[in-house]
C-alpha cells in the first residue's frame, strides 16, 4: 500500500510539472503572438524597418547580425535597400566608410579617368567585407595587387557595390541602376548558397494570428540554428540555404520573382543583357561588351549544376574559389583538411564569413584568373 501511495505522489508531481510546463509554453506562445501583432499594427514591415534603420546612427546598433543604422530604403524597388551614404564609423568593431554613391570605399568619380580599368563587384556580405576593415576586404586587396602589376600609365579601380543580405536579383539590379554608370571594364559577381534564398527583410511581417504554426517552436528552431545565439531579428530575415514552399508563400508578393532558382535564372539572363553577352534567342545586347567573372563559393549540388549551365550559356568566366583556397593553403604550408581550412579562413565558430586571410586568398585567386584572361599583364 505504501509503495502505491509513493507511486501516486510521483505521478501527481509529474502531472503537475507537465501542466506547469504546458501552461508556461502557452503563455510564451501567447506573448509572442501578442508581440508580433503589436509590431504588425505599428507597421513592422520592410519599409518601416528600413525607415528606422535610416534614422538610427550606425554606432547604436545592438550587435550580432543587426544591420540597423547601416542601410536605408532604396529608390529602386528591385534593389529594395542599400548602404547609407558617407558613413565614417565602425561596423562589428571594424572601421567602415561608405561614399556618396552609397557603396563601401572612398569616393570615386562617375566618369572614368584616362588610363583606368574598372572592376565593378556585385555581391552580398562576403564581398562587402563583413567583419573586416576597409583595407582587408578582397576587392581592396585585389585593387592593391593589380596596381602593383600594372603597366606604366595604367591603373585599376575595384568598386565594391556589395551589400549584406543581397541575393543575385538584387545584385544584378544594383549593376543596372548604379554599376554601369561607372563604365566597368569587367564585372565580378560572387555566389554563395543562400543567393537562391529569401533576401534579408523579404519575409512578410507576422501578424500573430497564424493558426498553422507555433511561434514558440519556430523561435526555438531559429535560435538553435544560430550557434552563437547573438542573431538579432530587428533587421535580419530568414537566411536559409534553400527556400521551402512555405517560405515562398510567406514572401511578399512583389518580391516573389526574386527568390528561388527561377529568380536566379532571370537575374543571370538580365546580367547577360546588361553586359552585352550573346543570348541564345538573339537580340537584346548592350551597346558595350563587358566580361563577367562569376566567382562561386559554398553551394549545393543542384545550384552548382545550374550555375555551370548558365555560365556556359552566356559566356561568363567561372572561378571556383573553394578548390583554389585548398590549393593556396597547401602551397603556403597550411593544413588542407576541410575542417581545418574552415577554422583558419573564417572569422570564428559562430561566423562563417571569411577573415582577413580568407579575403587575401580570394584576391590571390582573382589575380590568377584575371591574368589568365589577359585582363592583367
Amino acid at each position: 500500500m505504501q509503495s502505491d501511495h509513493k507511486l501516486k505522489r510521483v505521478l501527481f508531481r509529474l502531472l503537475a510539472v507537465g501542466l506547469a510546463v504546458g501552461l508556461t509554453g502557452l503563455l510564451i506562445e501567447g506573448g509572442l503572438r501578442l508581440a508580433y501583432y503589436i509590431d504588425f499594427k505599428r507597421g513592422g514591415d520592410l519599409h518601416r524597418r528600413l525607415e528606422r534603420s535610416q534614422q538610427t546612427a550606425l554606432g547604436r546598433t545592438r550587435g550580432g547580425l543587426d544591420m540597423s543604422g547601416l542601410v536605408q530604403p532604396s529608390a529602386h524597388a528591385d534593389i529594395v535597400y542599400e548602404l547609407k551614404p558617407d558613413i565614417d564609423g565602425s561596423f562589428r568593431g571594424k572601421d567602415l566608410r561608405t561614399n556618396k554613391h552609397r557603396f563601401r570605399g572612398t569616393d570615386v568619380t562617375v566618369d572614368k579617368p584616362a588610363g583606368v580599368k574598372r572592376i565593378v563587384g556585385i555581391g552580398d556580405s562576403v564581398m562587402f567585407g563583413w567583419g573586416v576593415t576597409d583595407d582587408e576586404y578582397y576587392l581592396r586587396e585585389l585593387e592593391v595587387a593589380l596596381n602593383a602589376r600594372a603597366a606604366e600609365g595604367q591603373r585599376y579601380e575595384c568598386l565594391n557595390l556589395a551589400v549584406p543580405g543581397y541575393n543575385t536579383c538584387m545584385e544584378v539590379a544594383t549593376l543596372a541602376h548604379k554599376g554601369l554608370a561607372f563604365d566597368p571594364d569587367l564585372v565580378l559577381i560572387q555566389f554563395i548558397n543562400n543567393d537562391f534564398g529569401l533576401p534579408l527583410f523579404m519575409e512578410r511581417p507576422r501578424t500573430g494570428l497564424a493558426l498553422n504554426e507555433s511561434y514558440l517552436l519556430s523561435m526555438i528552431r531559429r535560435r538553435l540554428s544560430w550557434s552563437t545565439g547573438t542573431a538579432d531579428t530587428y533587421l535580419v530575415g530568414v537566411r536559409d540555404k534553400t527556400l521551402s514552399k512555405k517560405e515562398m508563400r510567406r514572401t511578399a508578393g512583389h518580391y516573389y520573382d526574386m527568390v528561388g532558382a527561377s529568380g536566379f535564372e532571370r537575374a543571370m539572363l538580365q546580367l547577360a543583357r546588361l553586359t552585352g553577352h550573346a543570348l541564345p534567342e538573339g537580340g537584346g545586347e548592350a551597346a558595350k561588351y563587358v566580361p563577367v567573372v562569376f566567382m562561386r563559393g559554398t553551394m549545393m549540388r543542384g545550384q552548382g549544376e545550374l550555375i555551370e549551365l548558365l555560365c556556359k550559356r552566356y559566356g561568363f568566366e567561372l572561378l571556383d574559389i573553394g578548390p583554389y583556397t585548398t590549393h593556396w593553403m597547401g602551397a603556403h604550408g597550411y593544413s588542407t583538411d576541410p575542417g581545418e581550412i574552415r577554422k583558419t579562413v573564417r572569422i570564428g565558430p559562430g561566423d562563417t564569413h571569411p577573415n582577413p586571410l580568407g579575403h587575401k586568398i580570394y584576391a590571390a585567386g582573382l589575380v590568377e584568373k584575371l591574368q589568365a584572361l589577359g585582363f592583367v599583364p
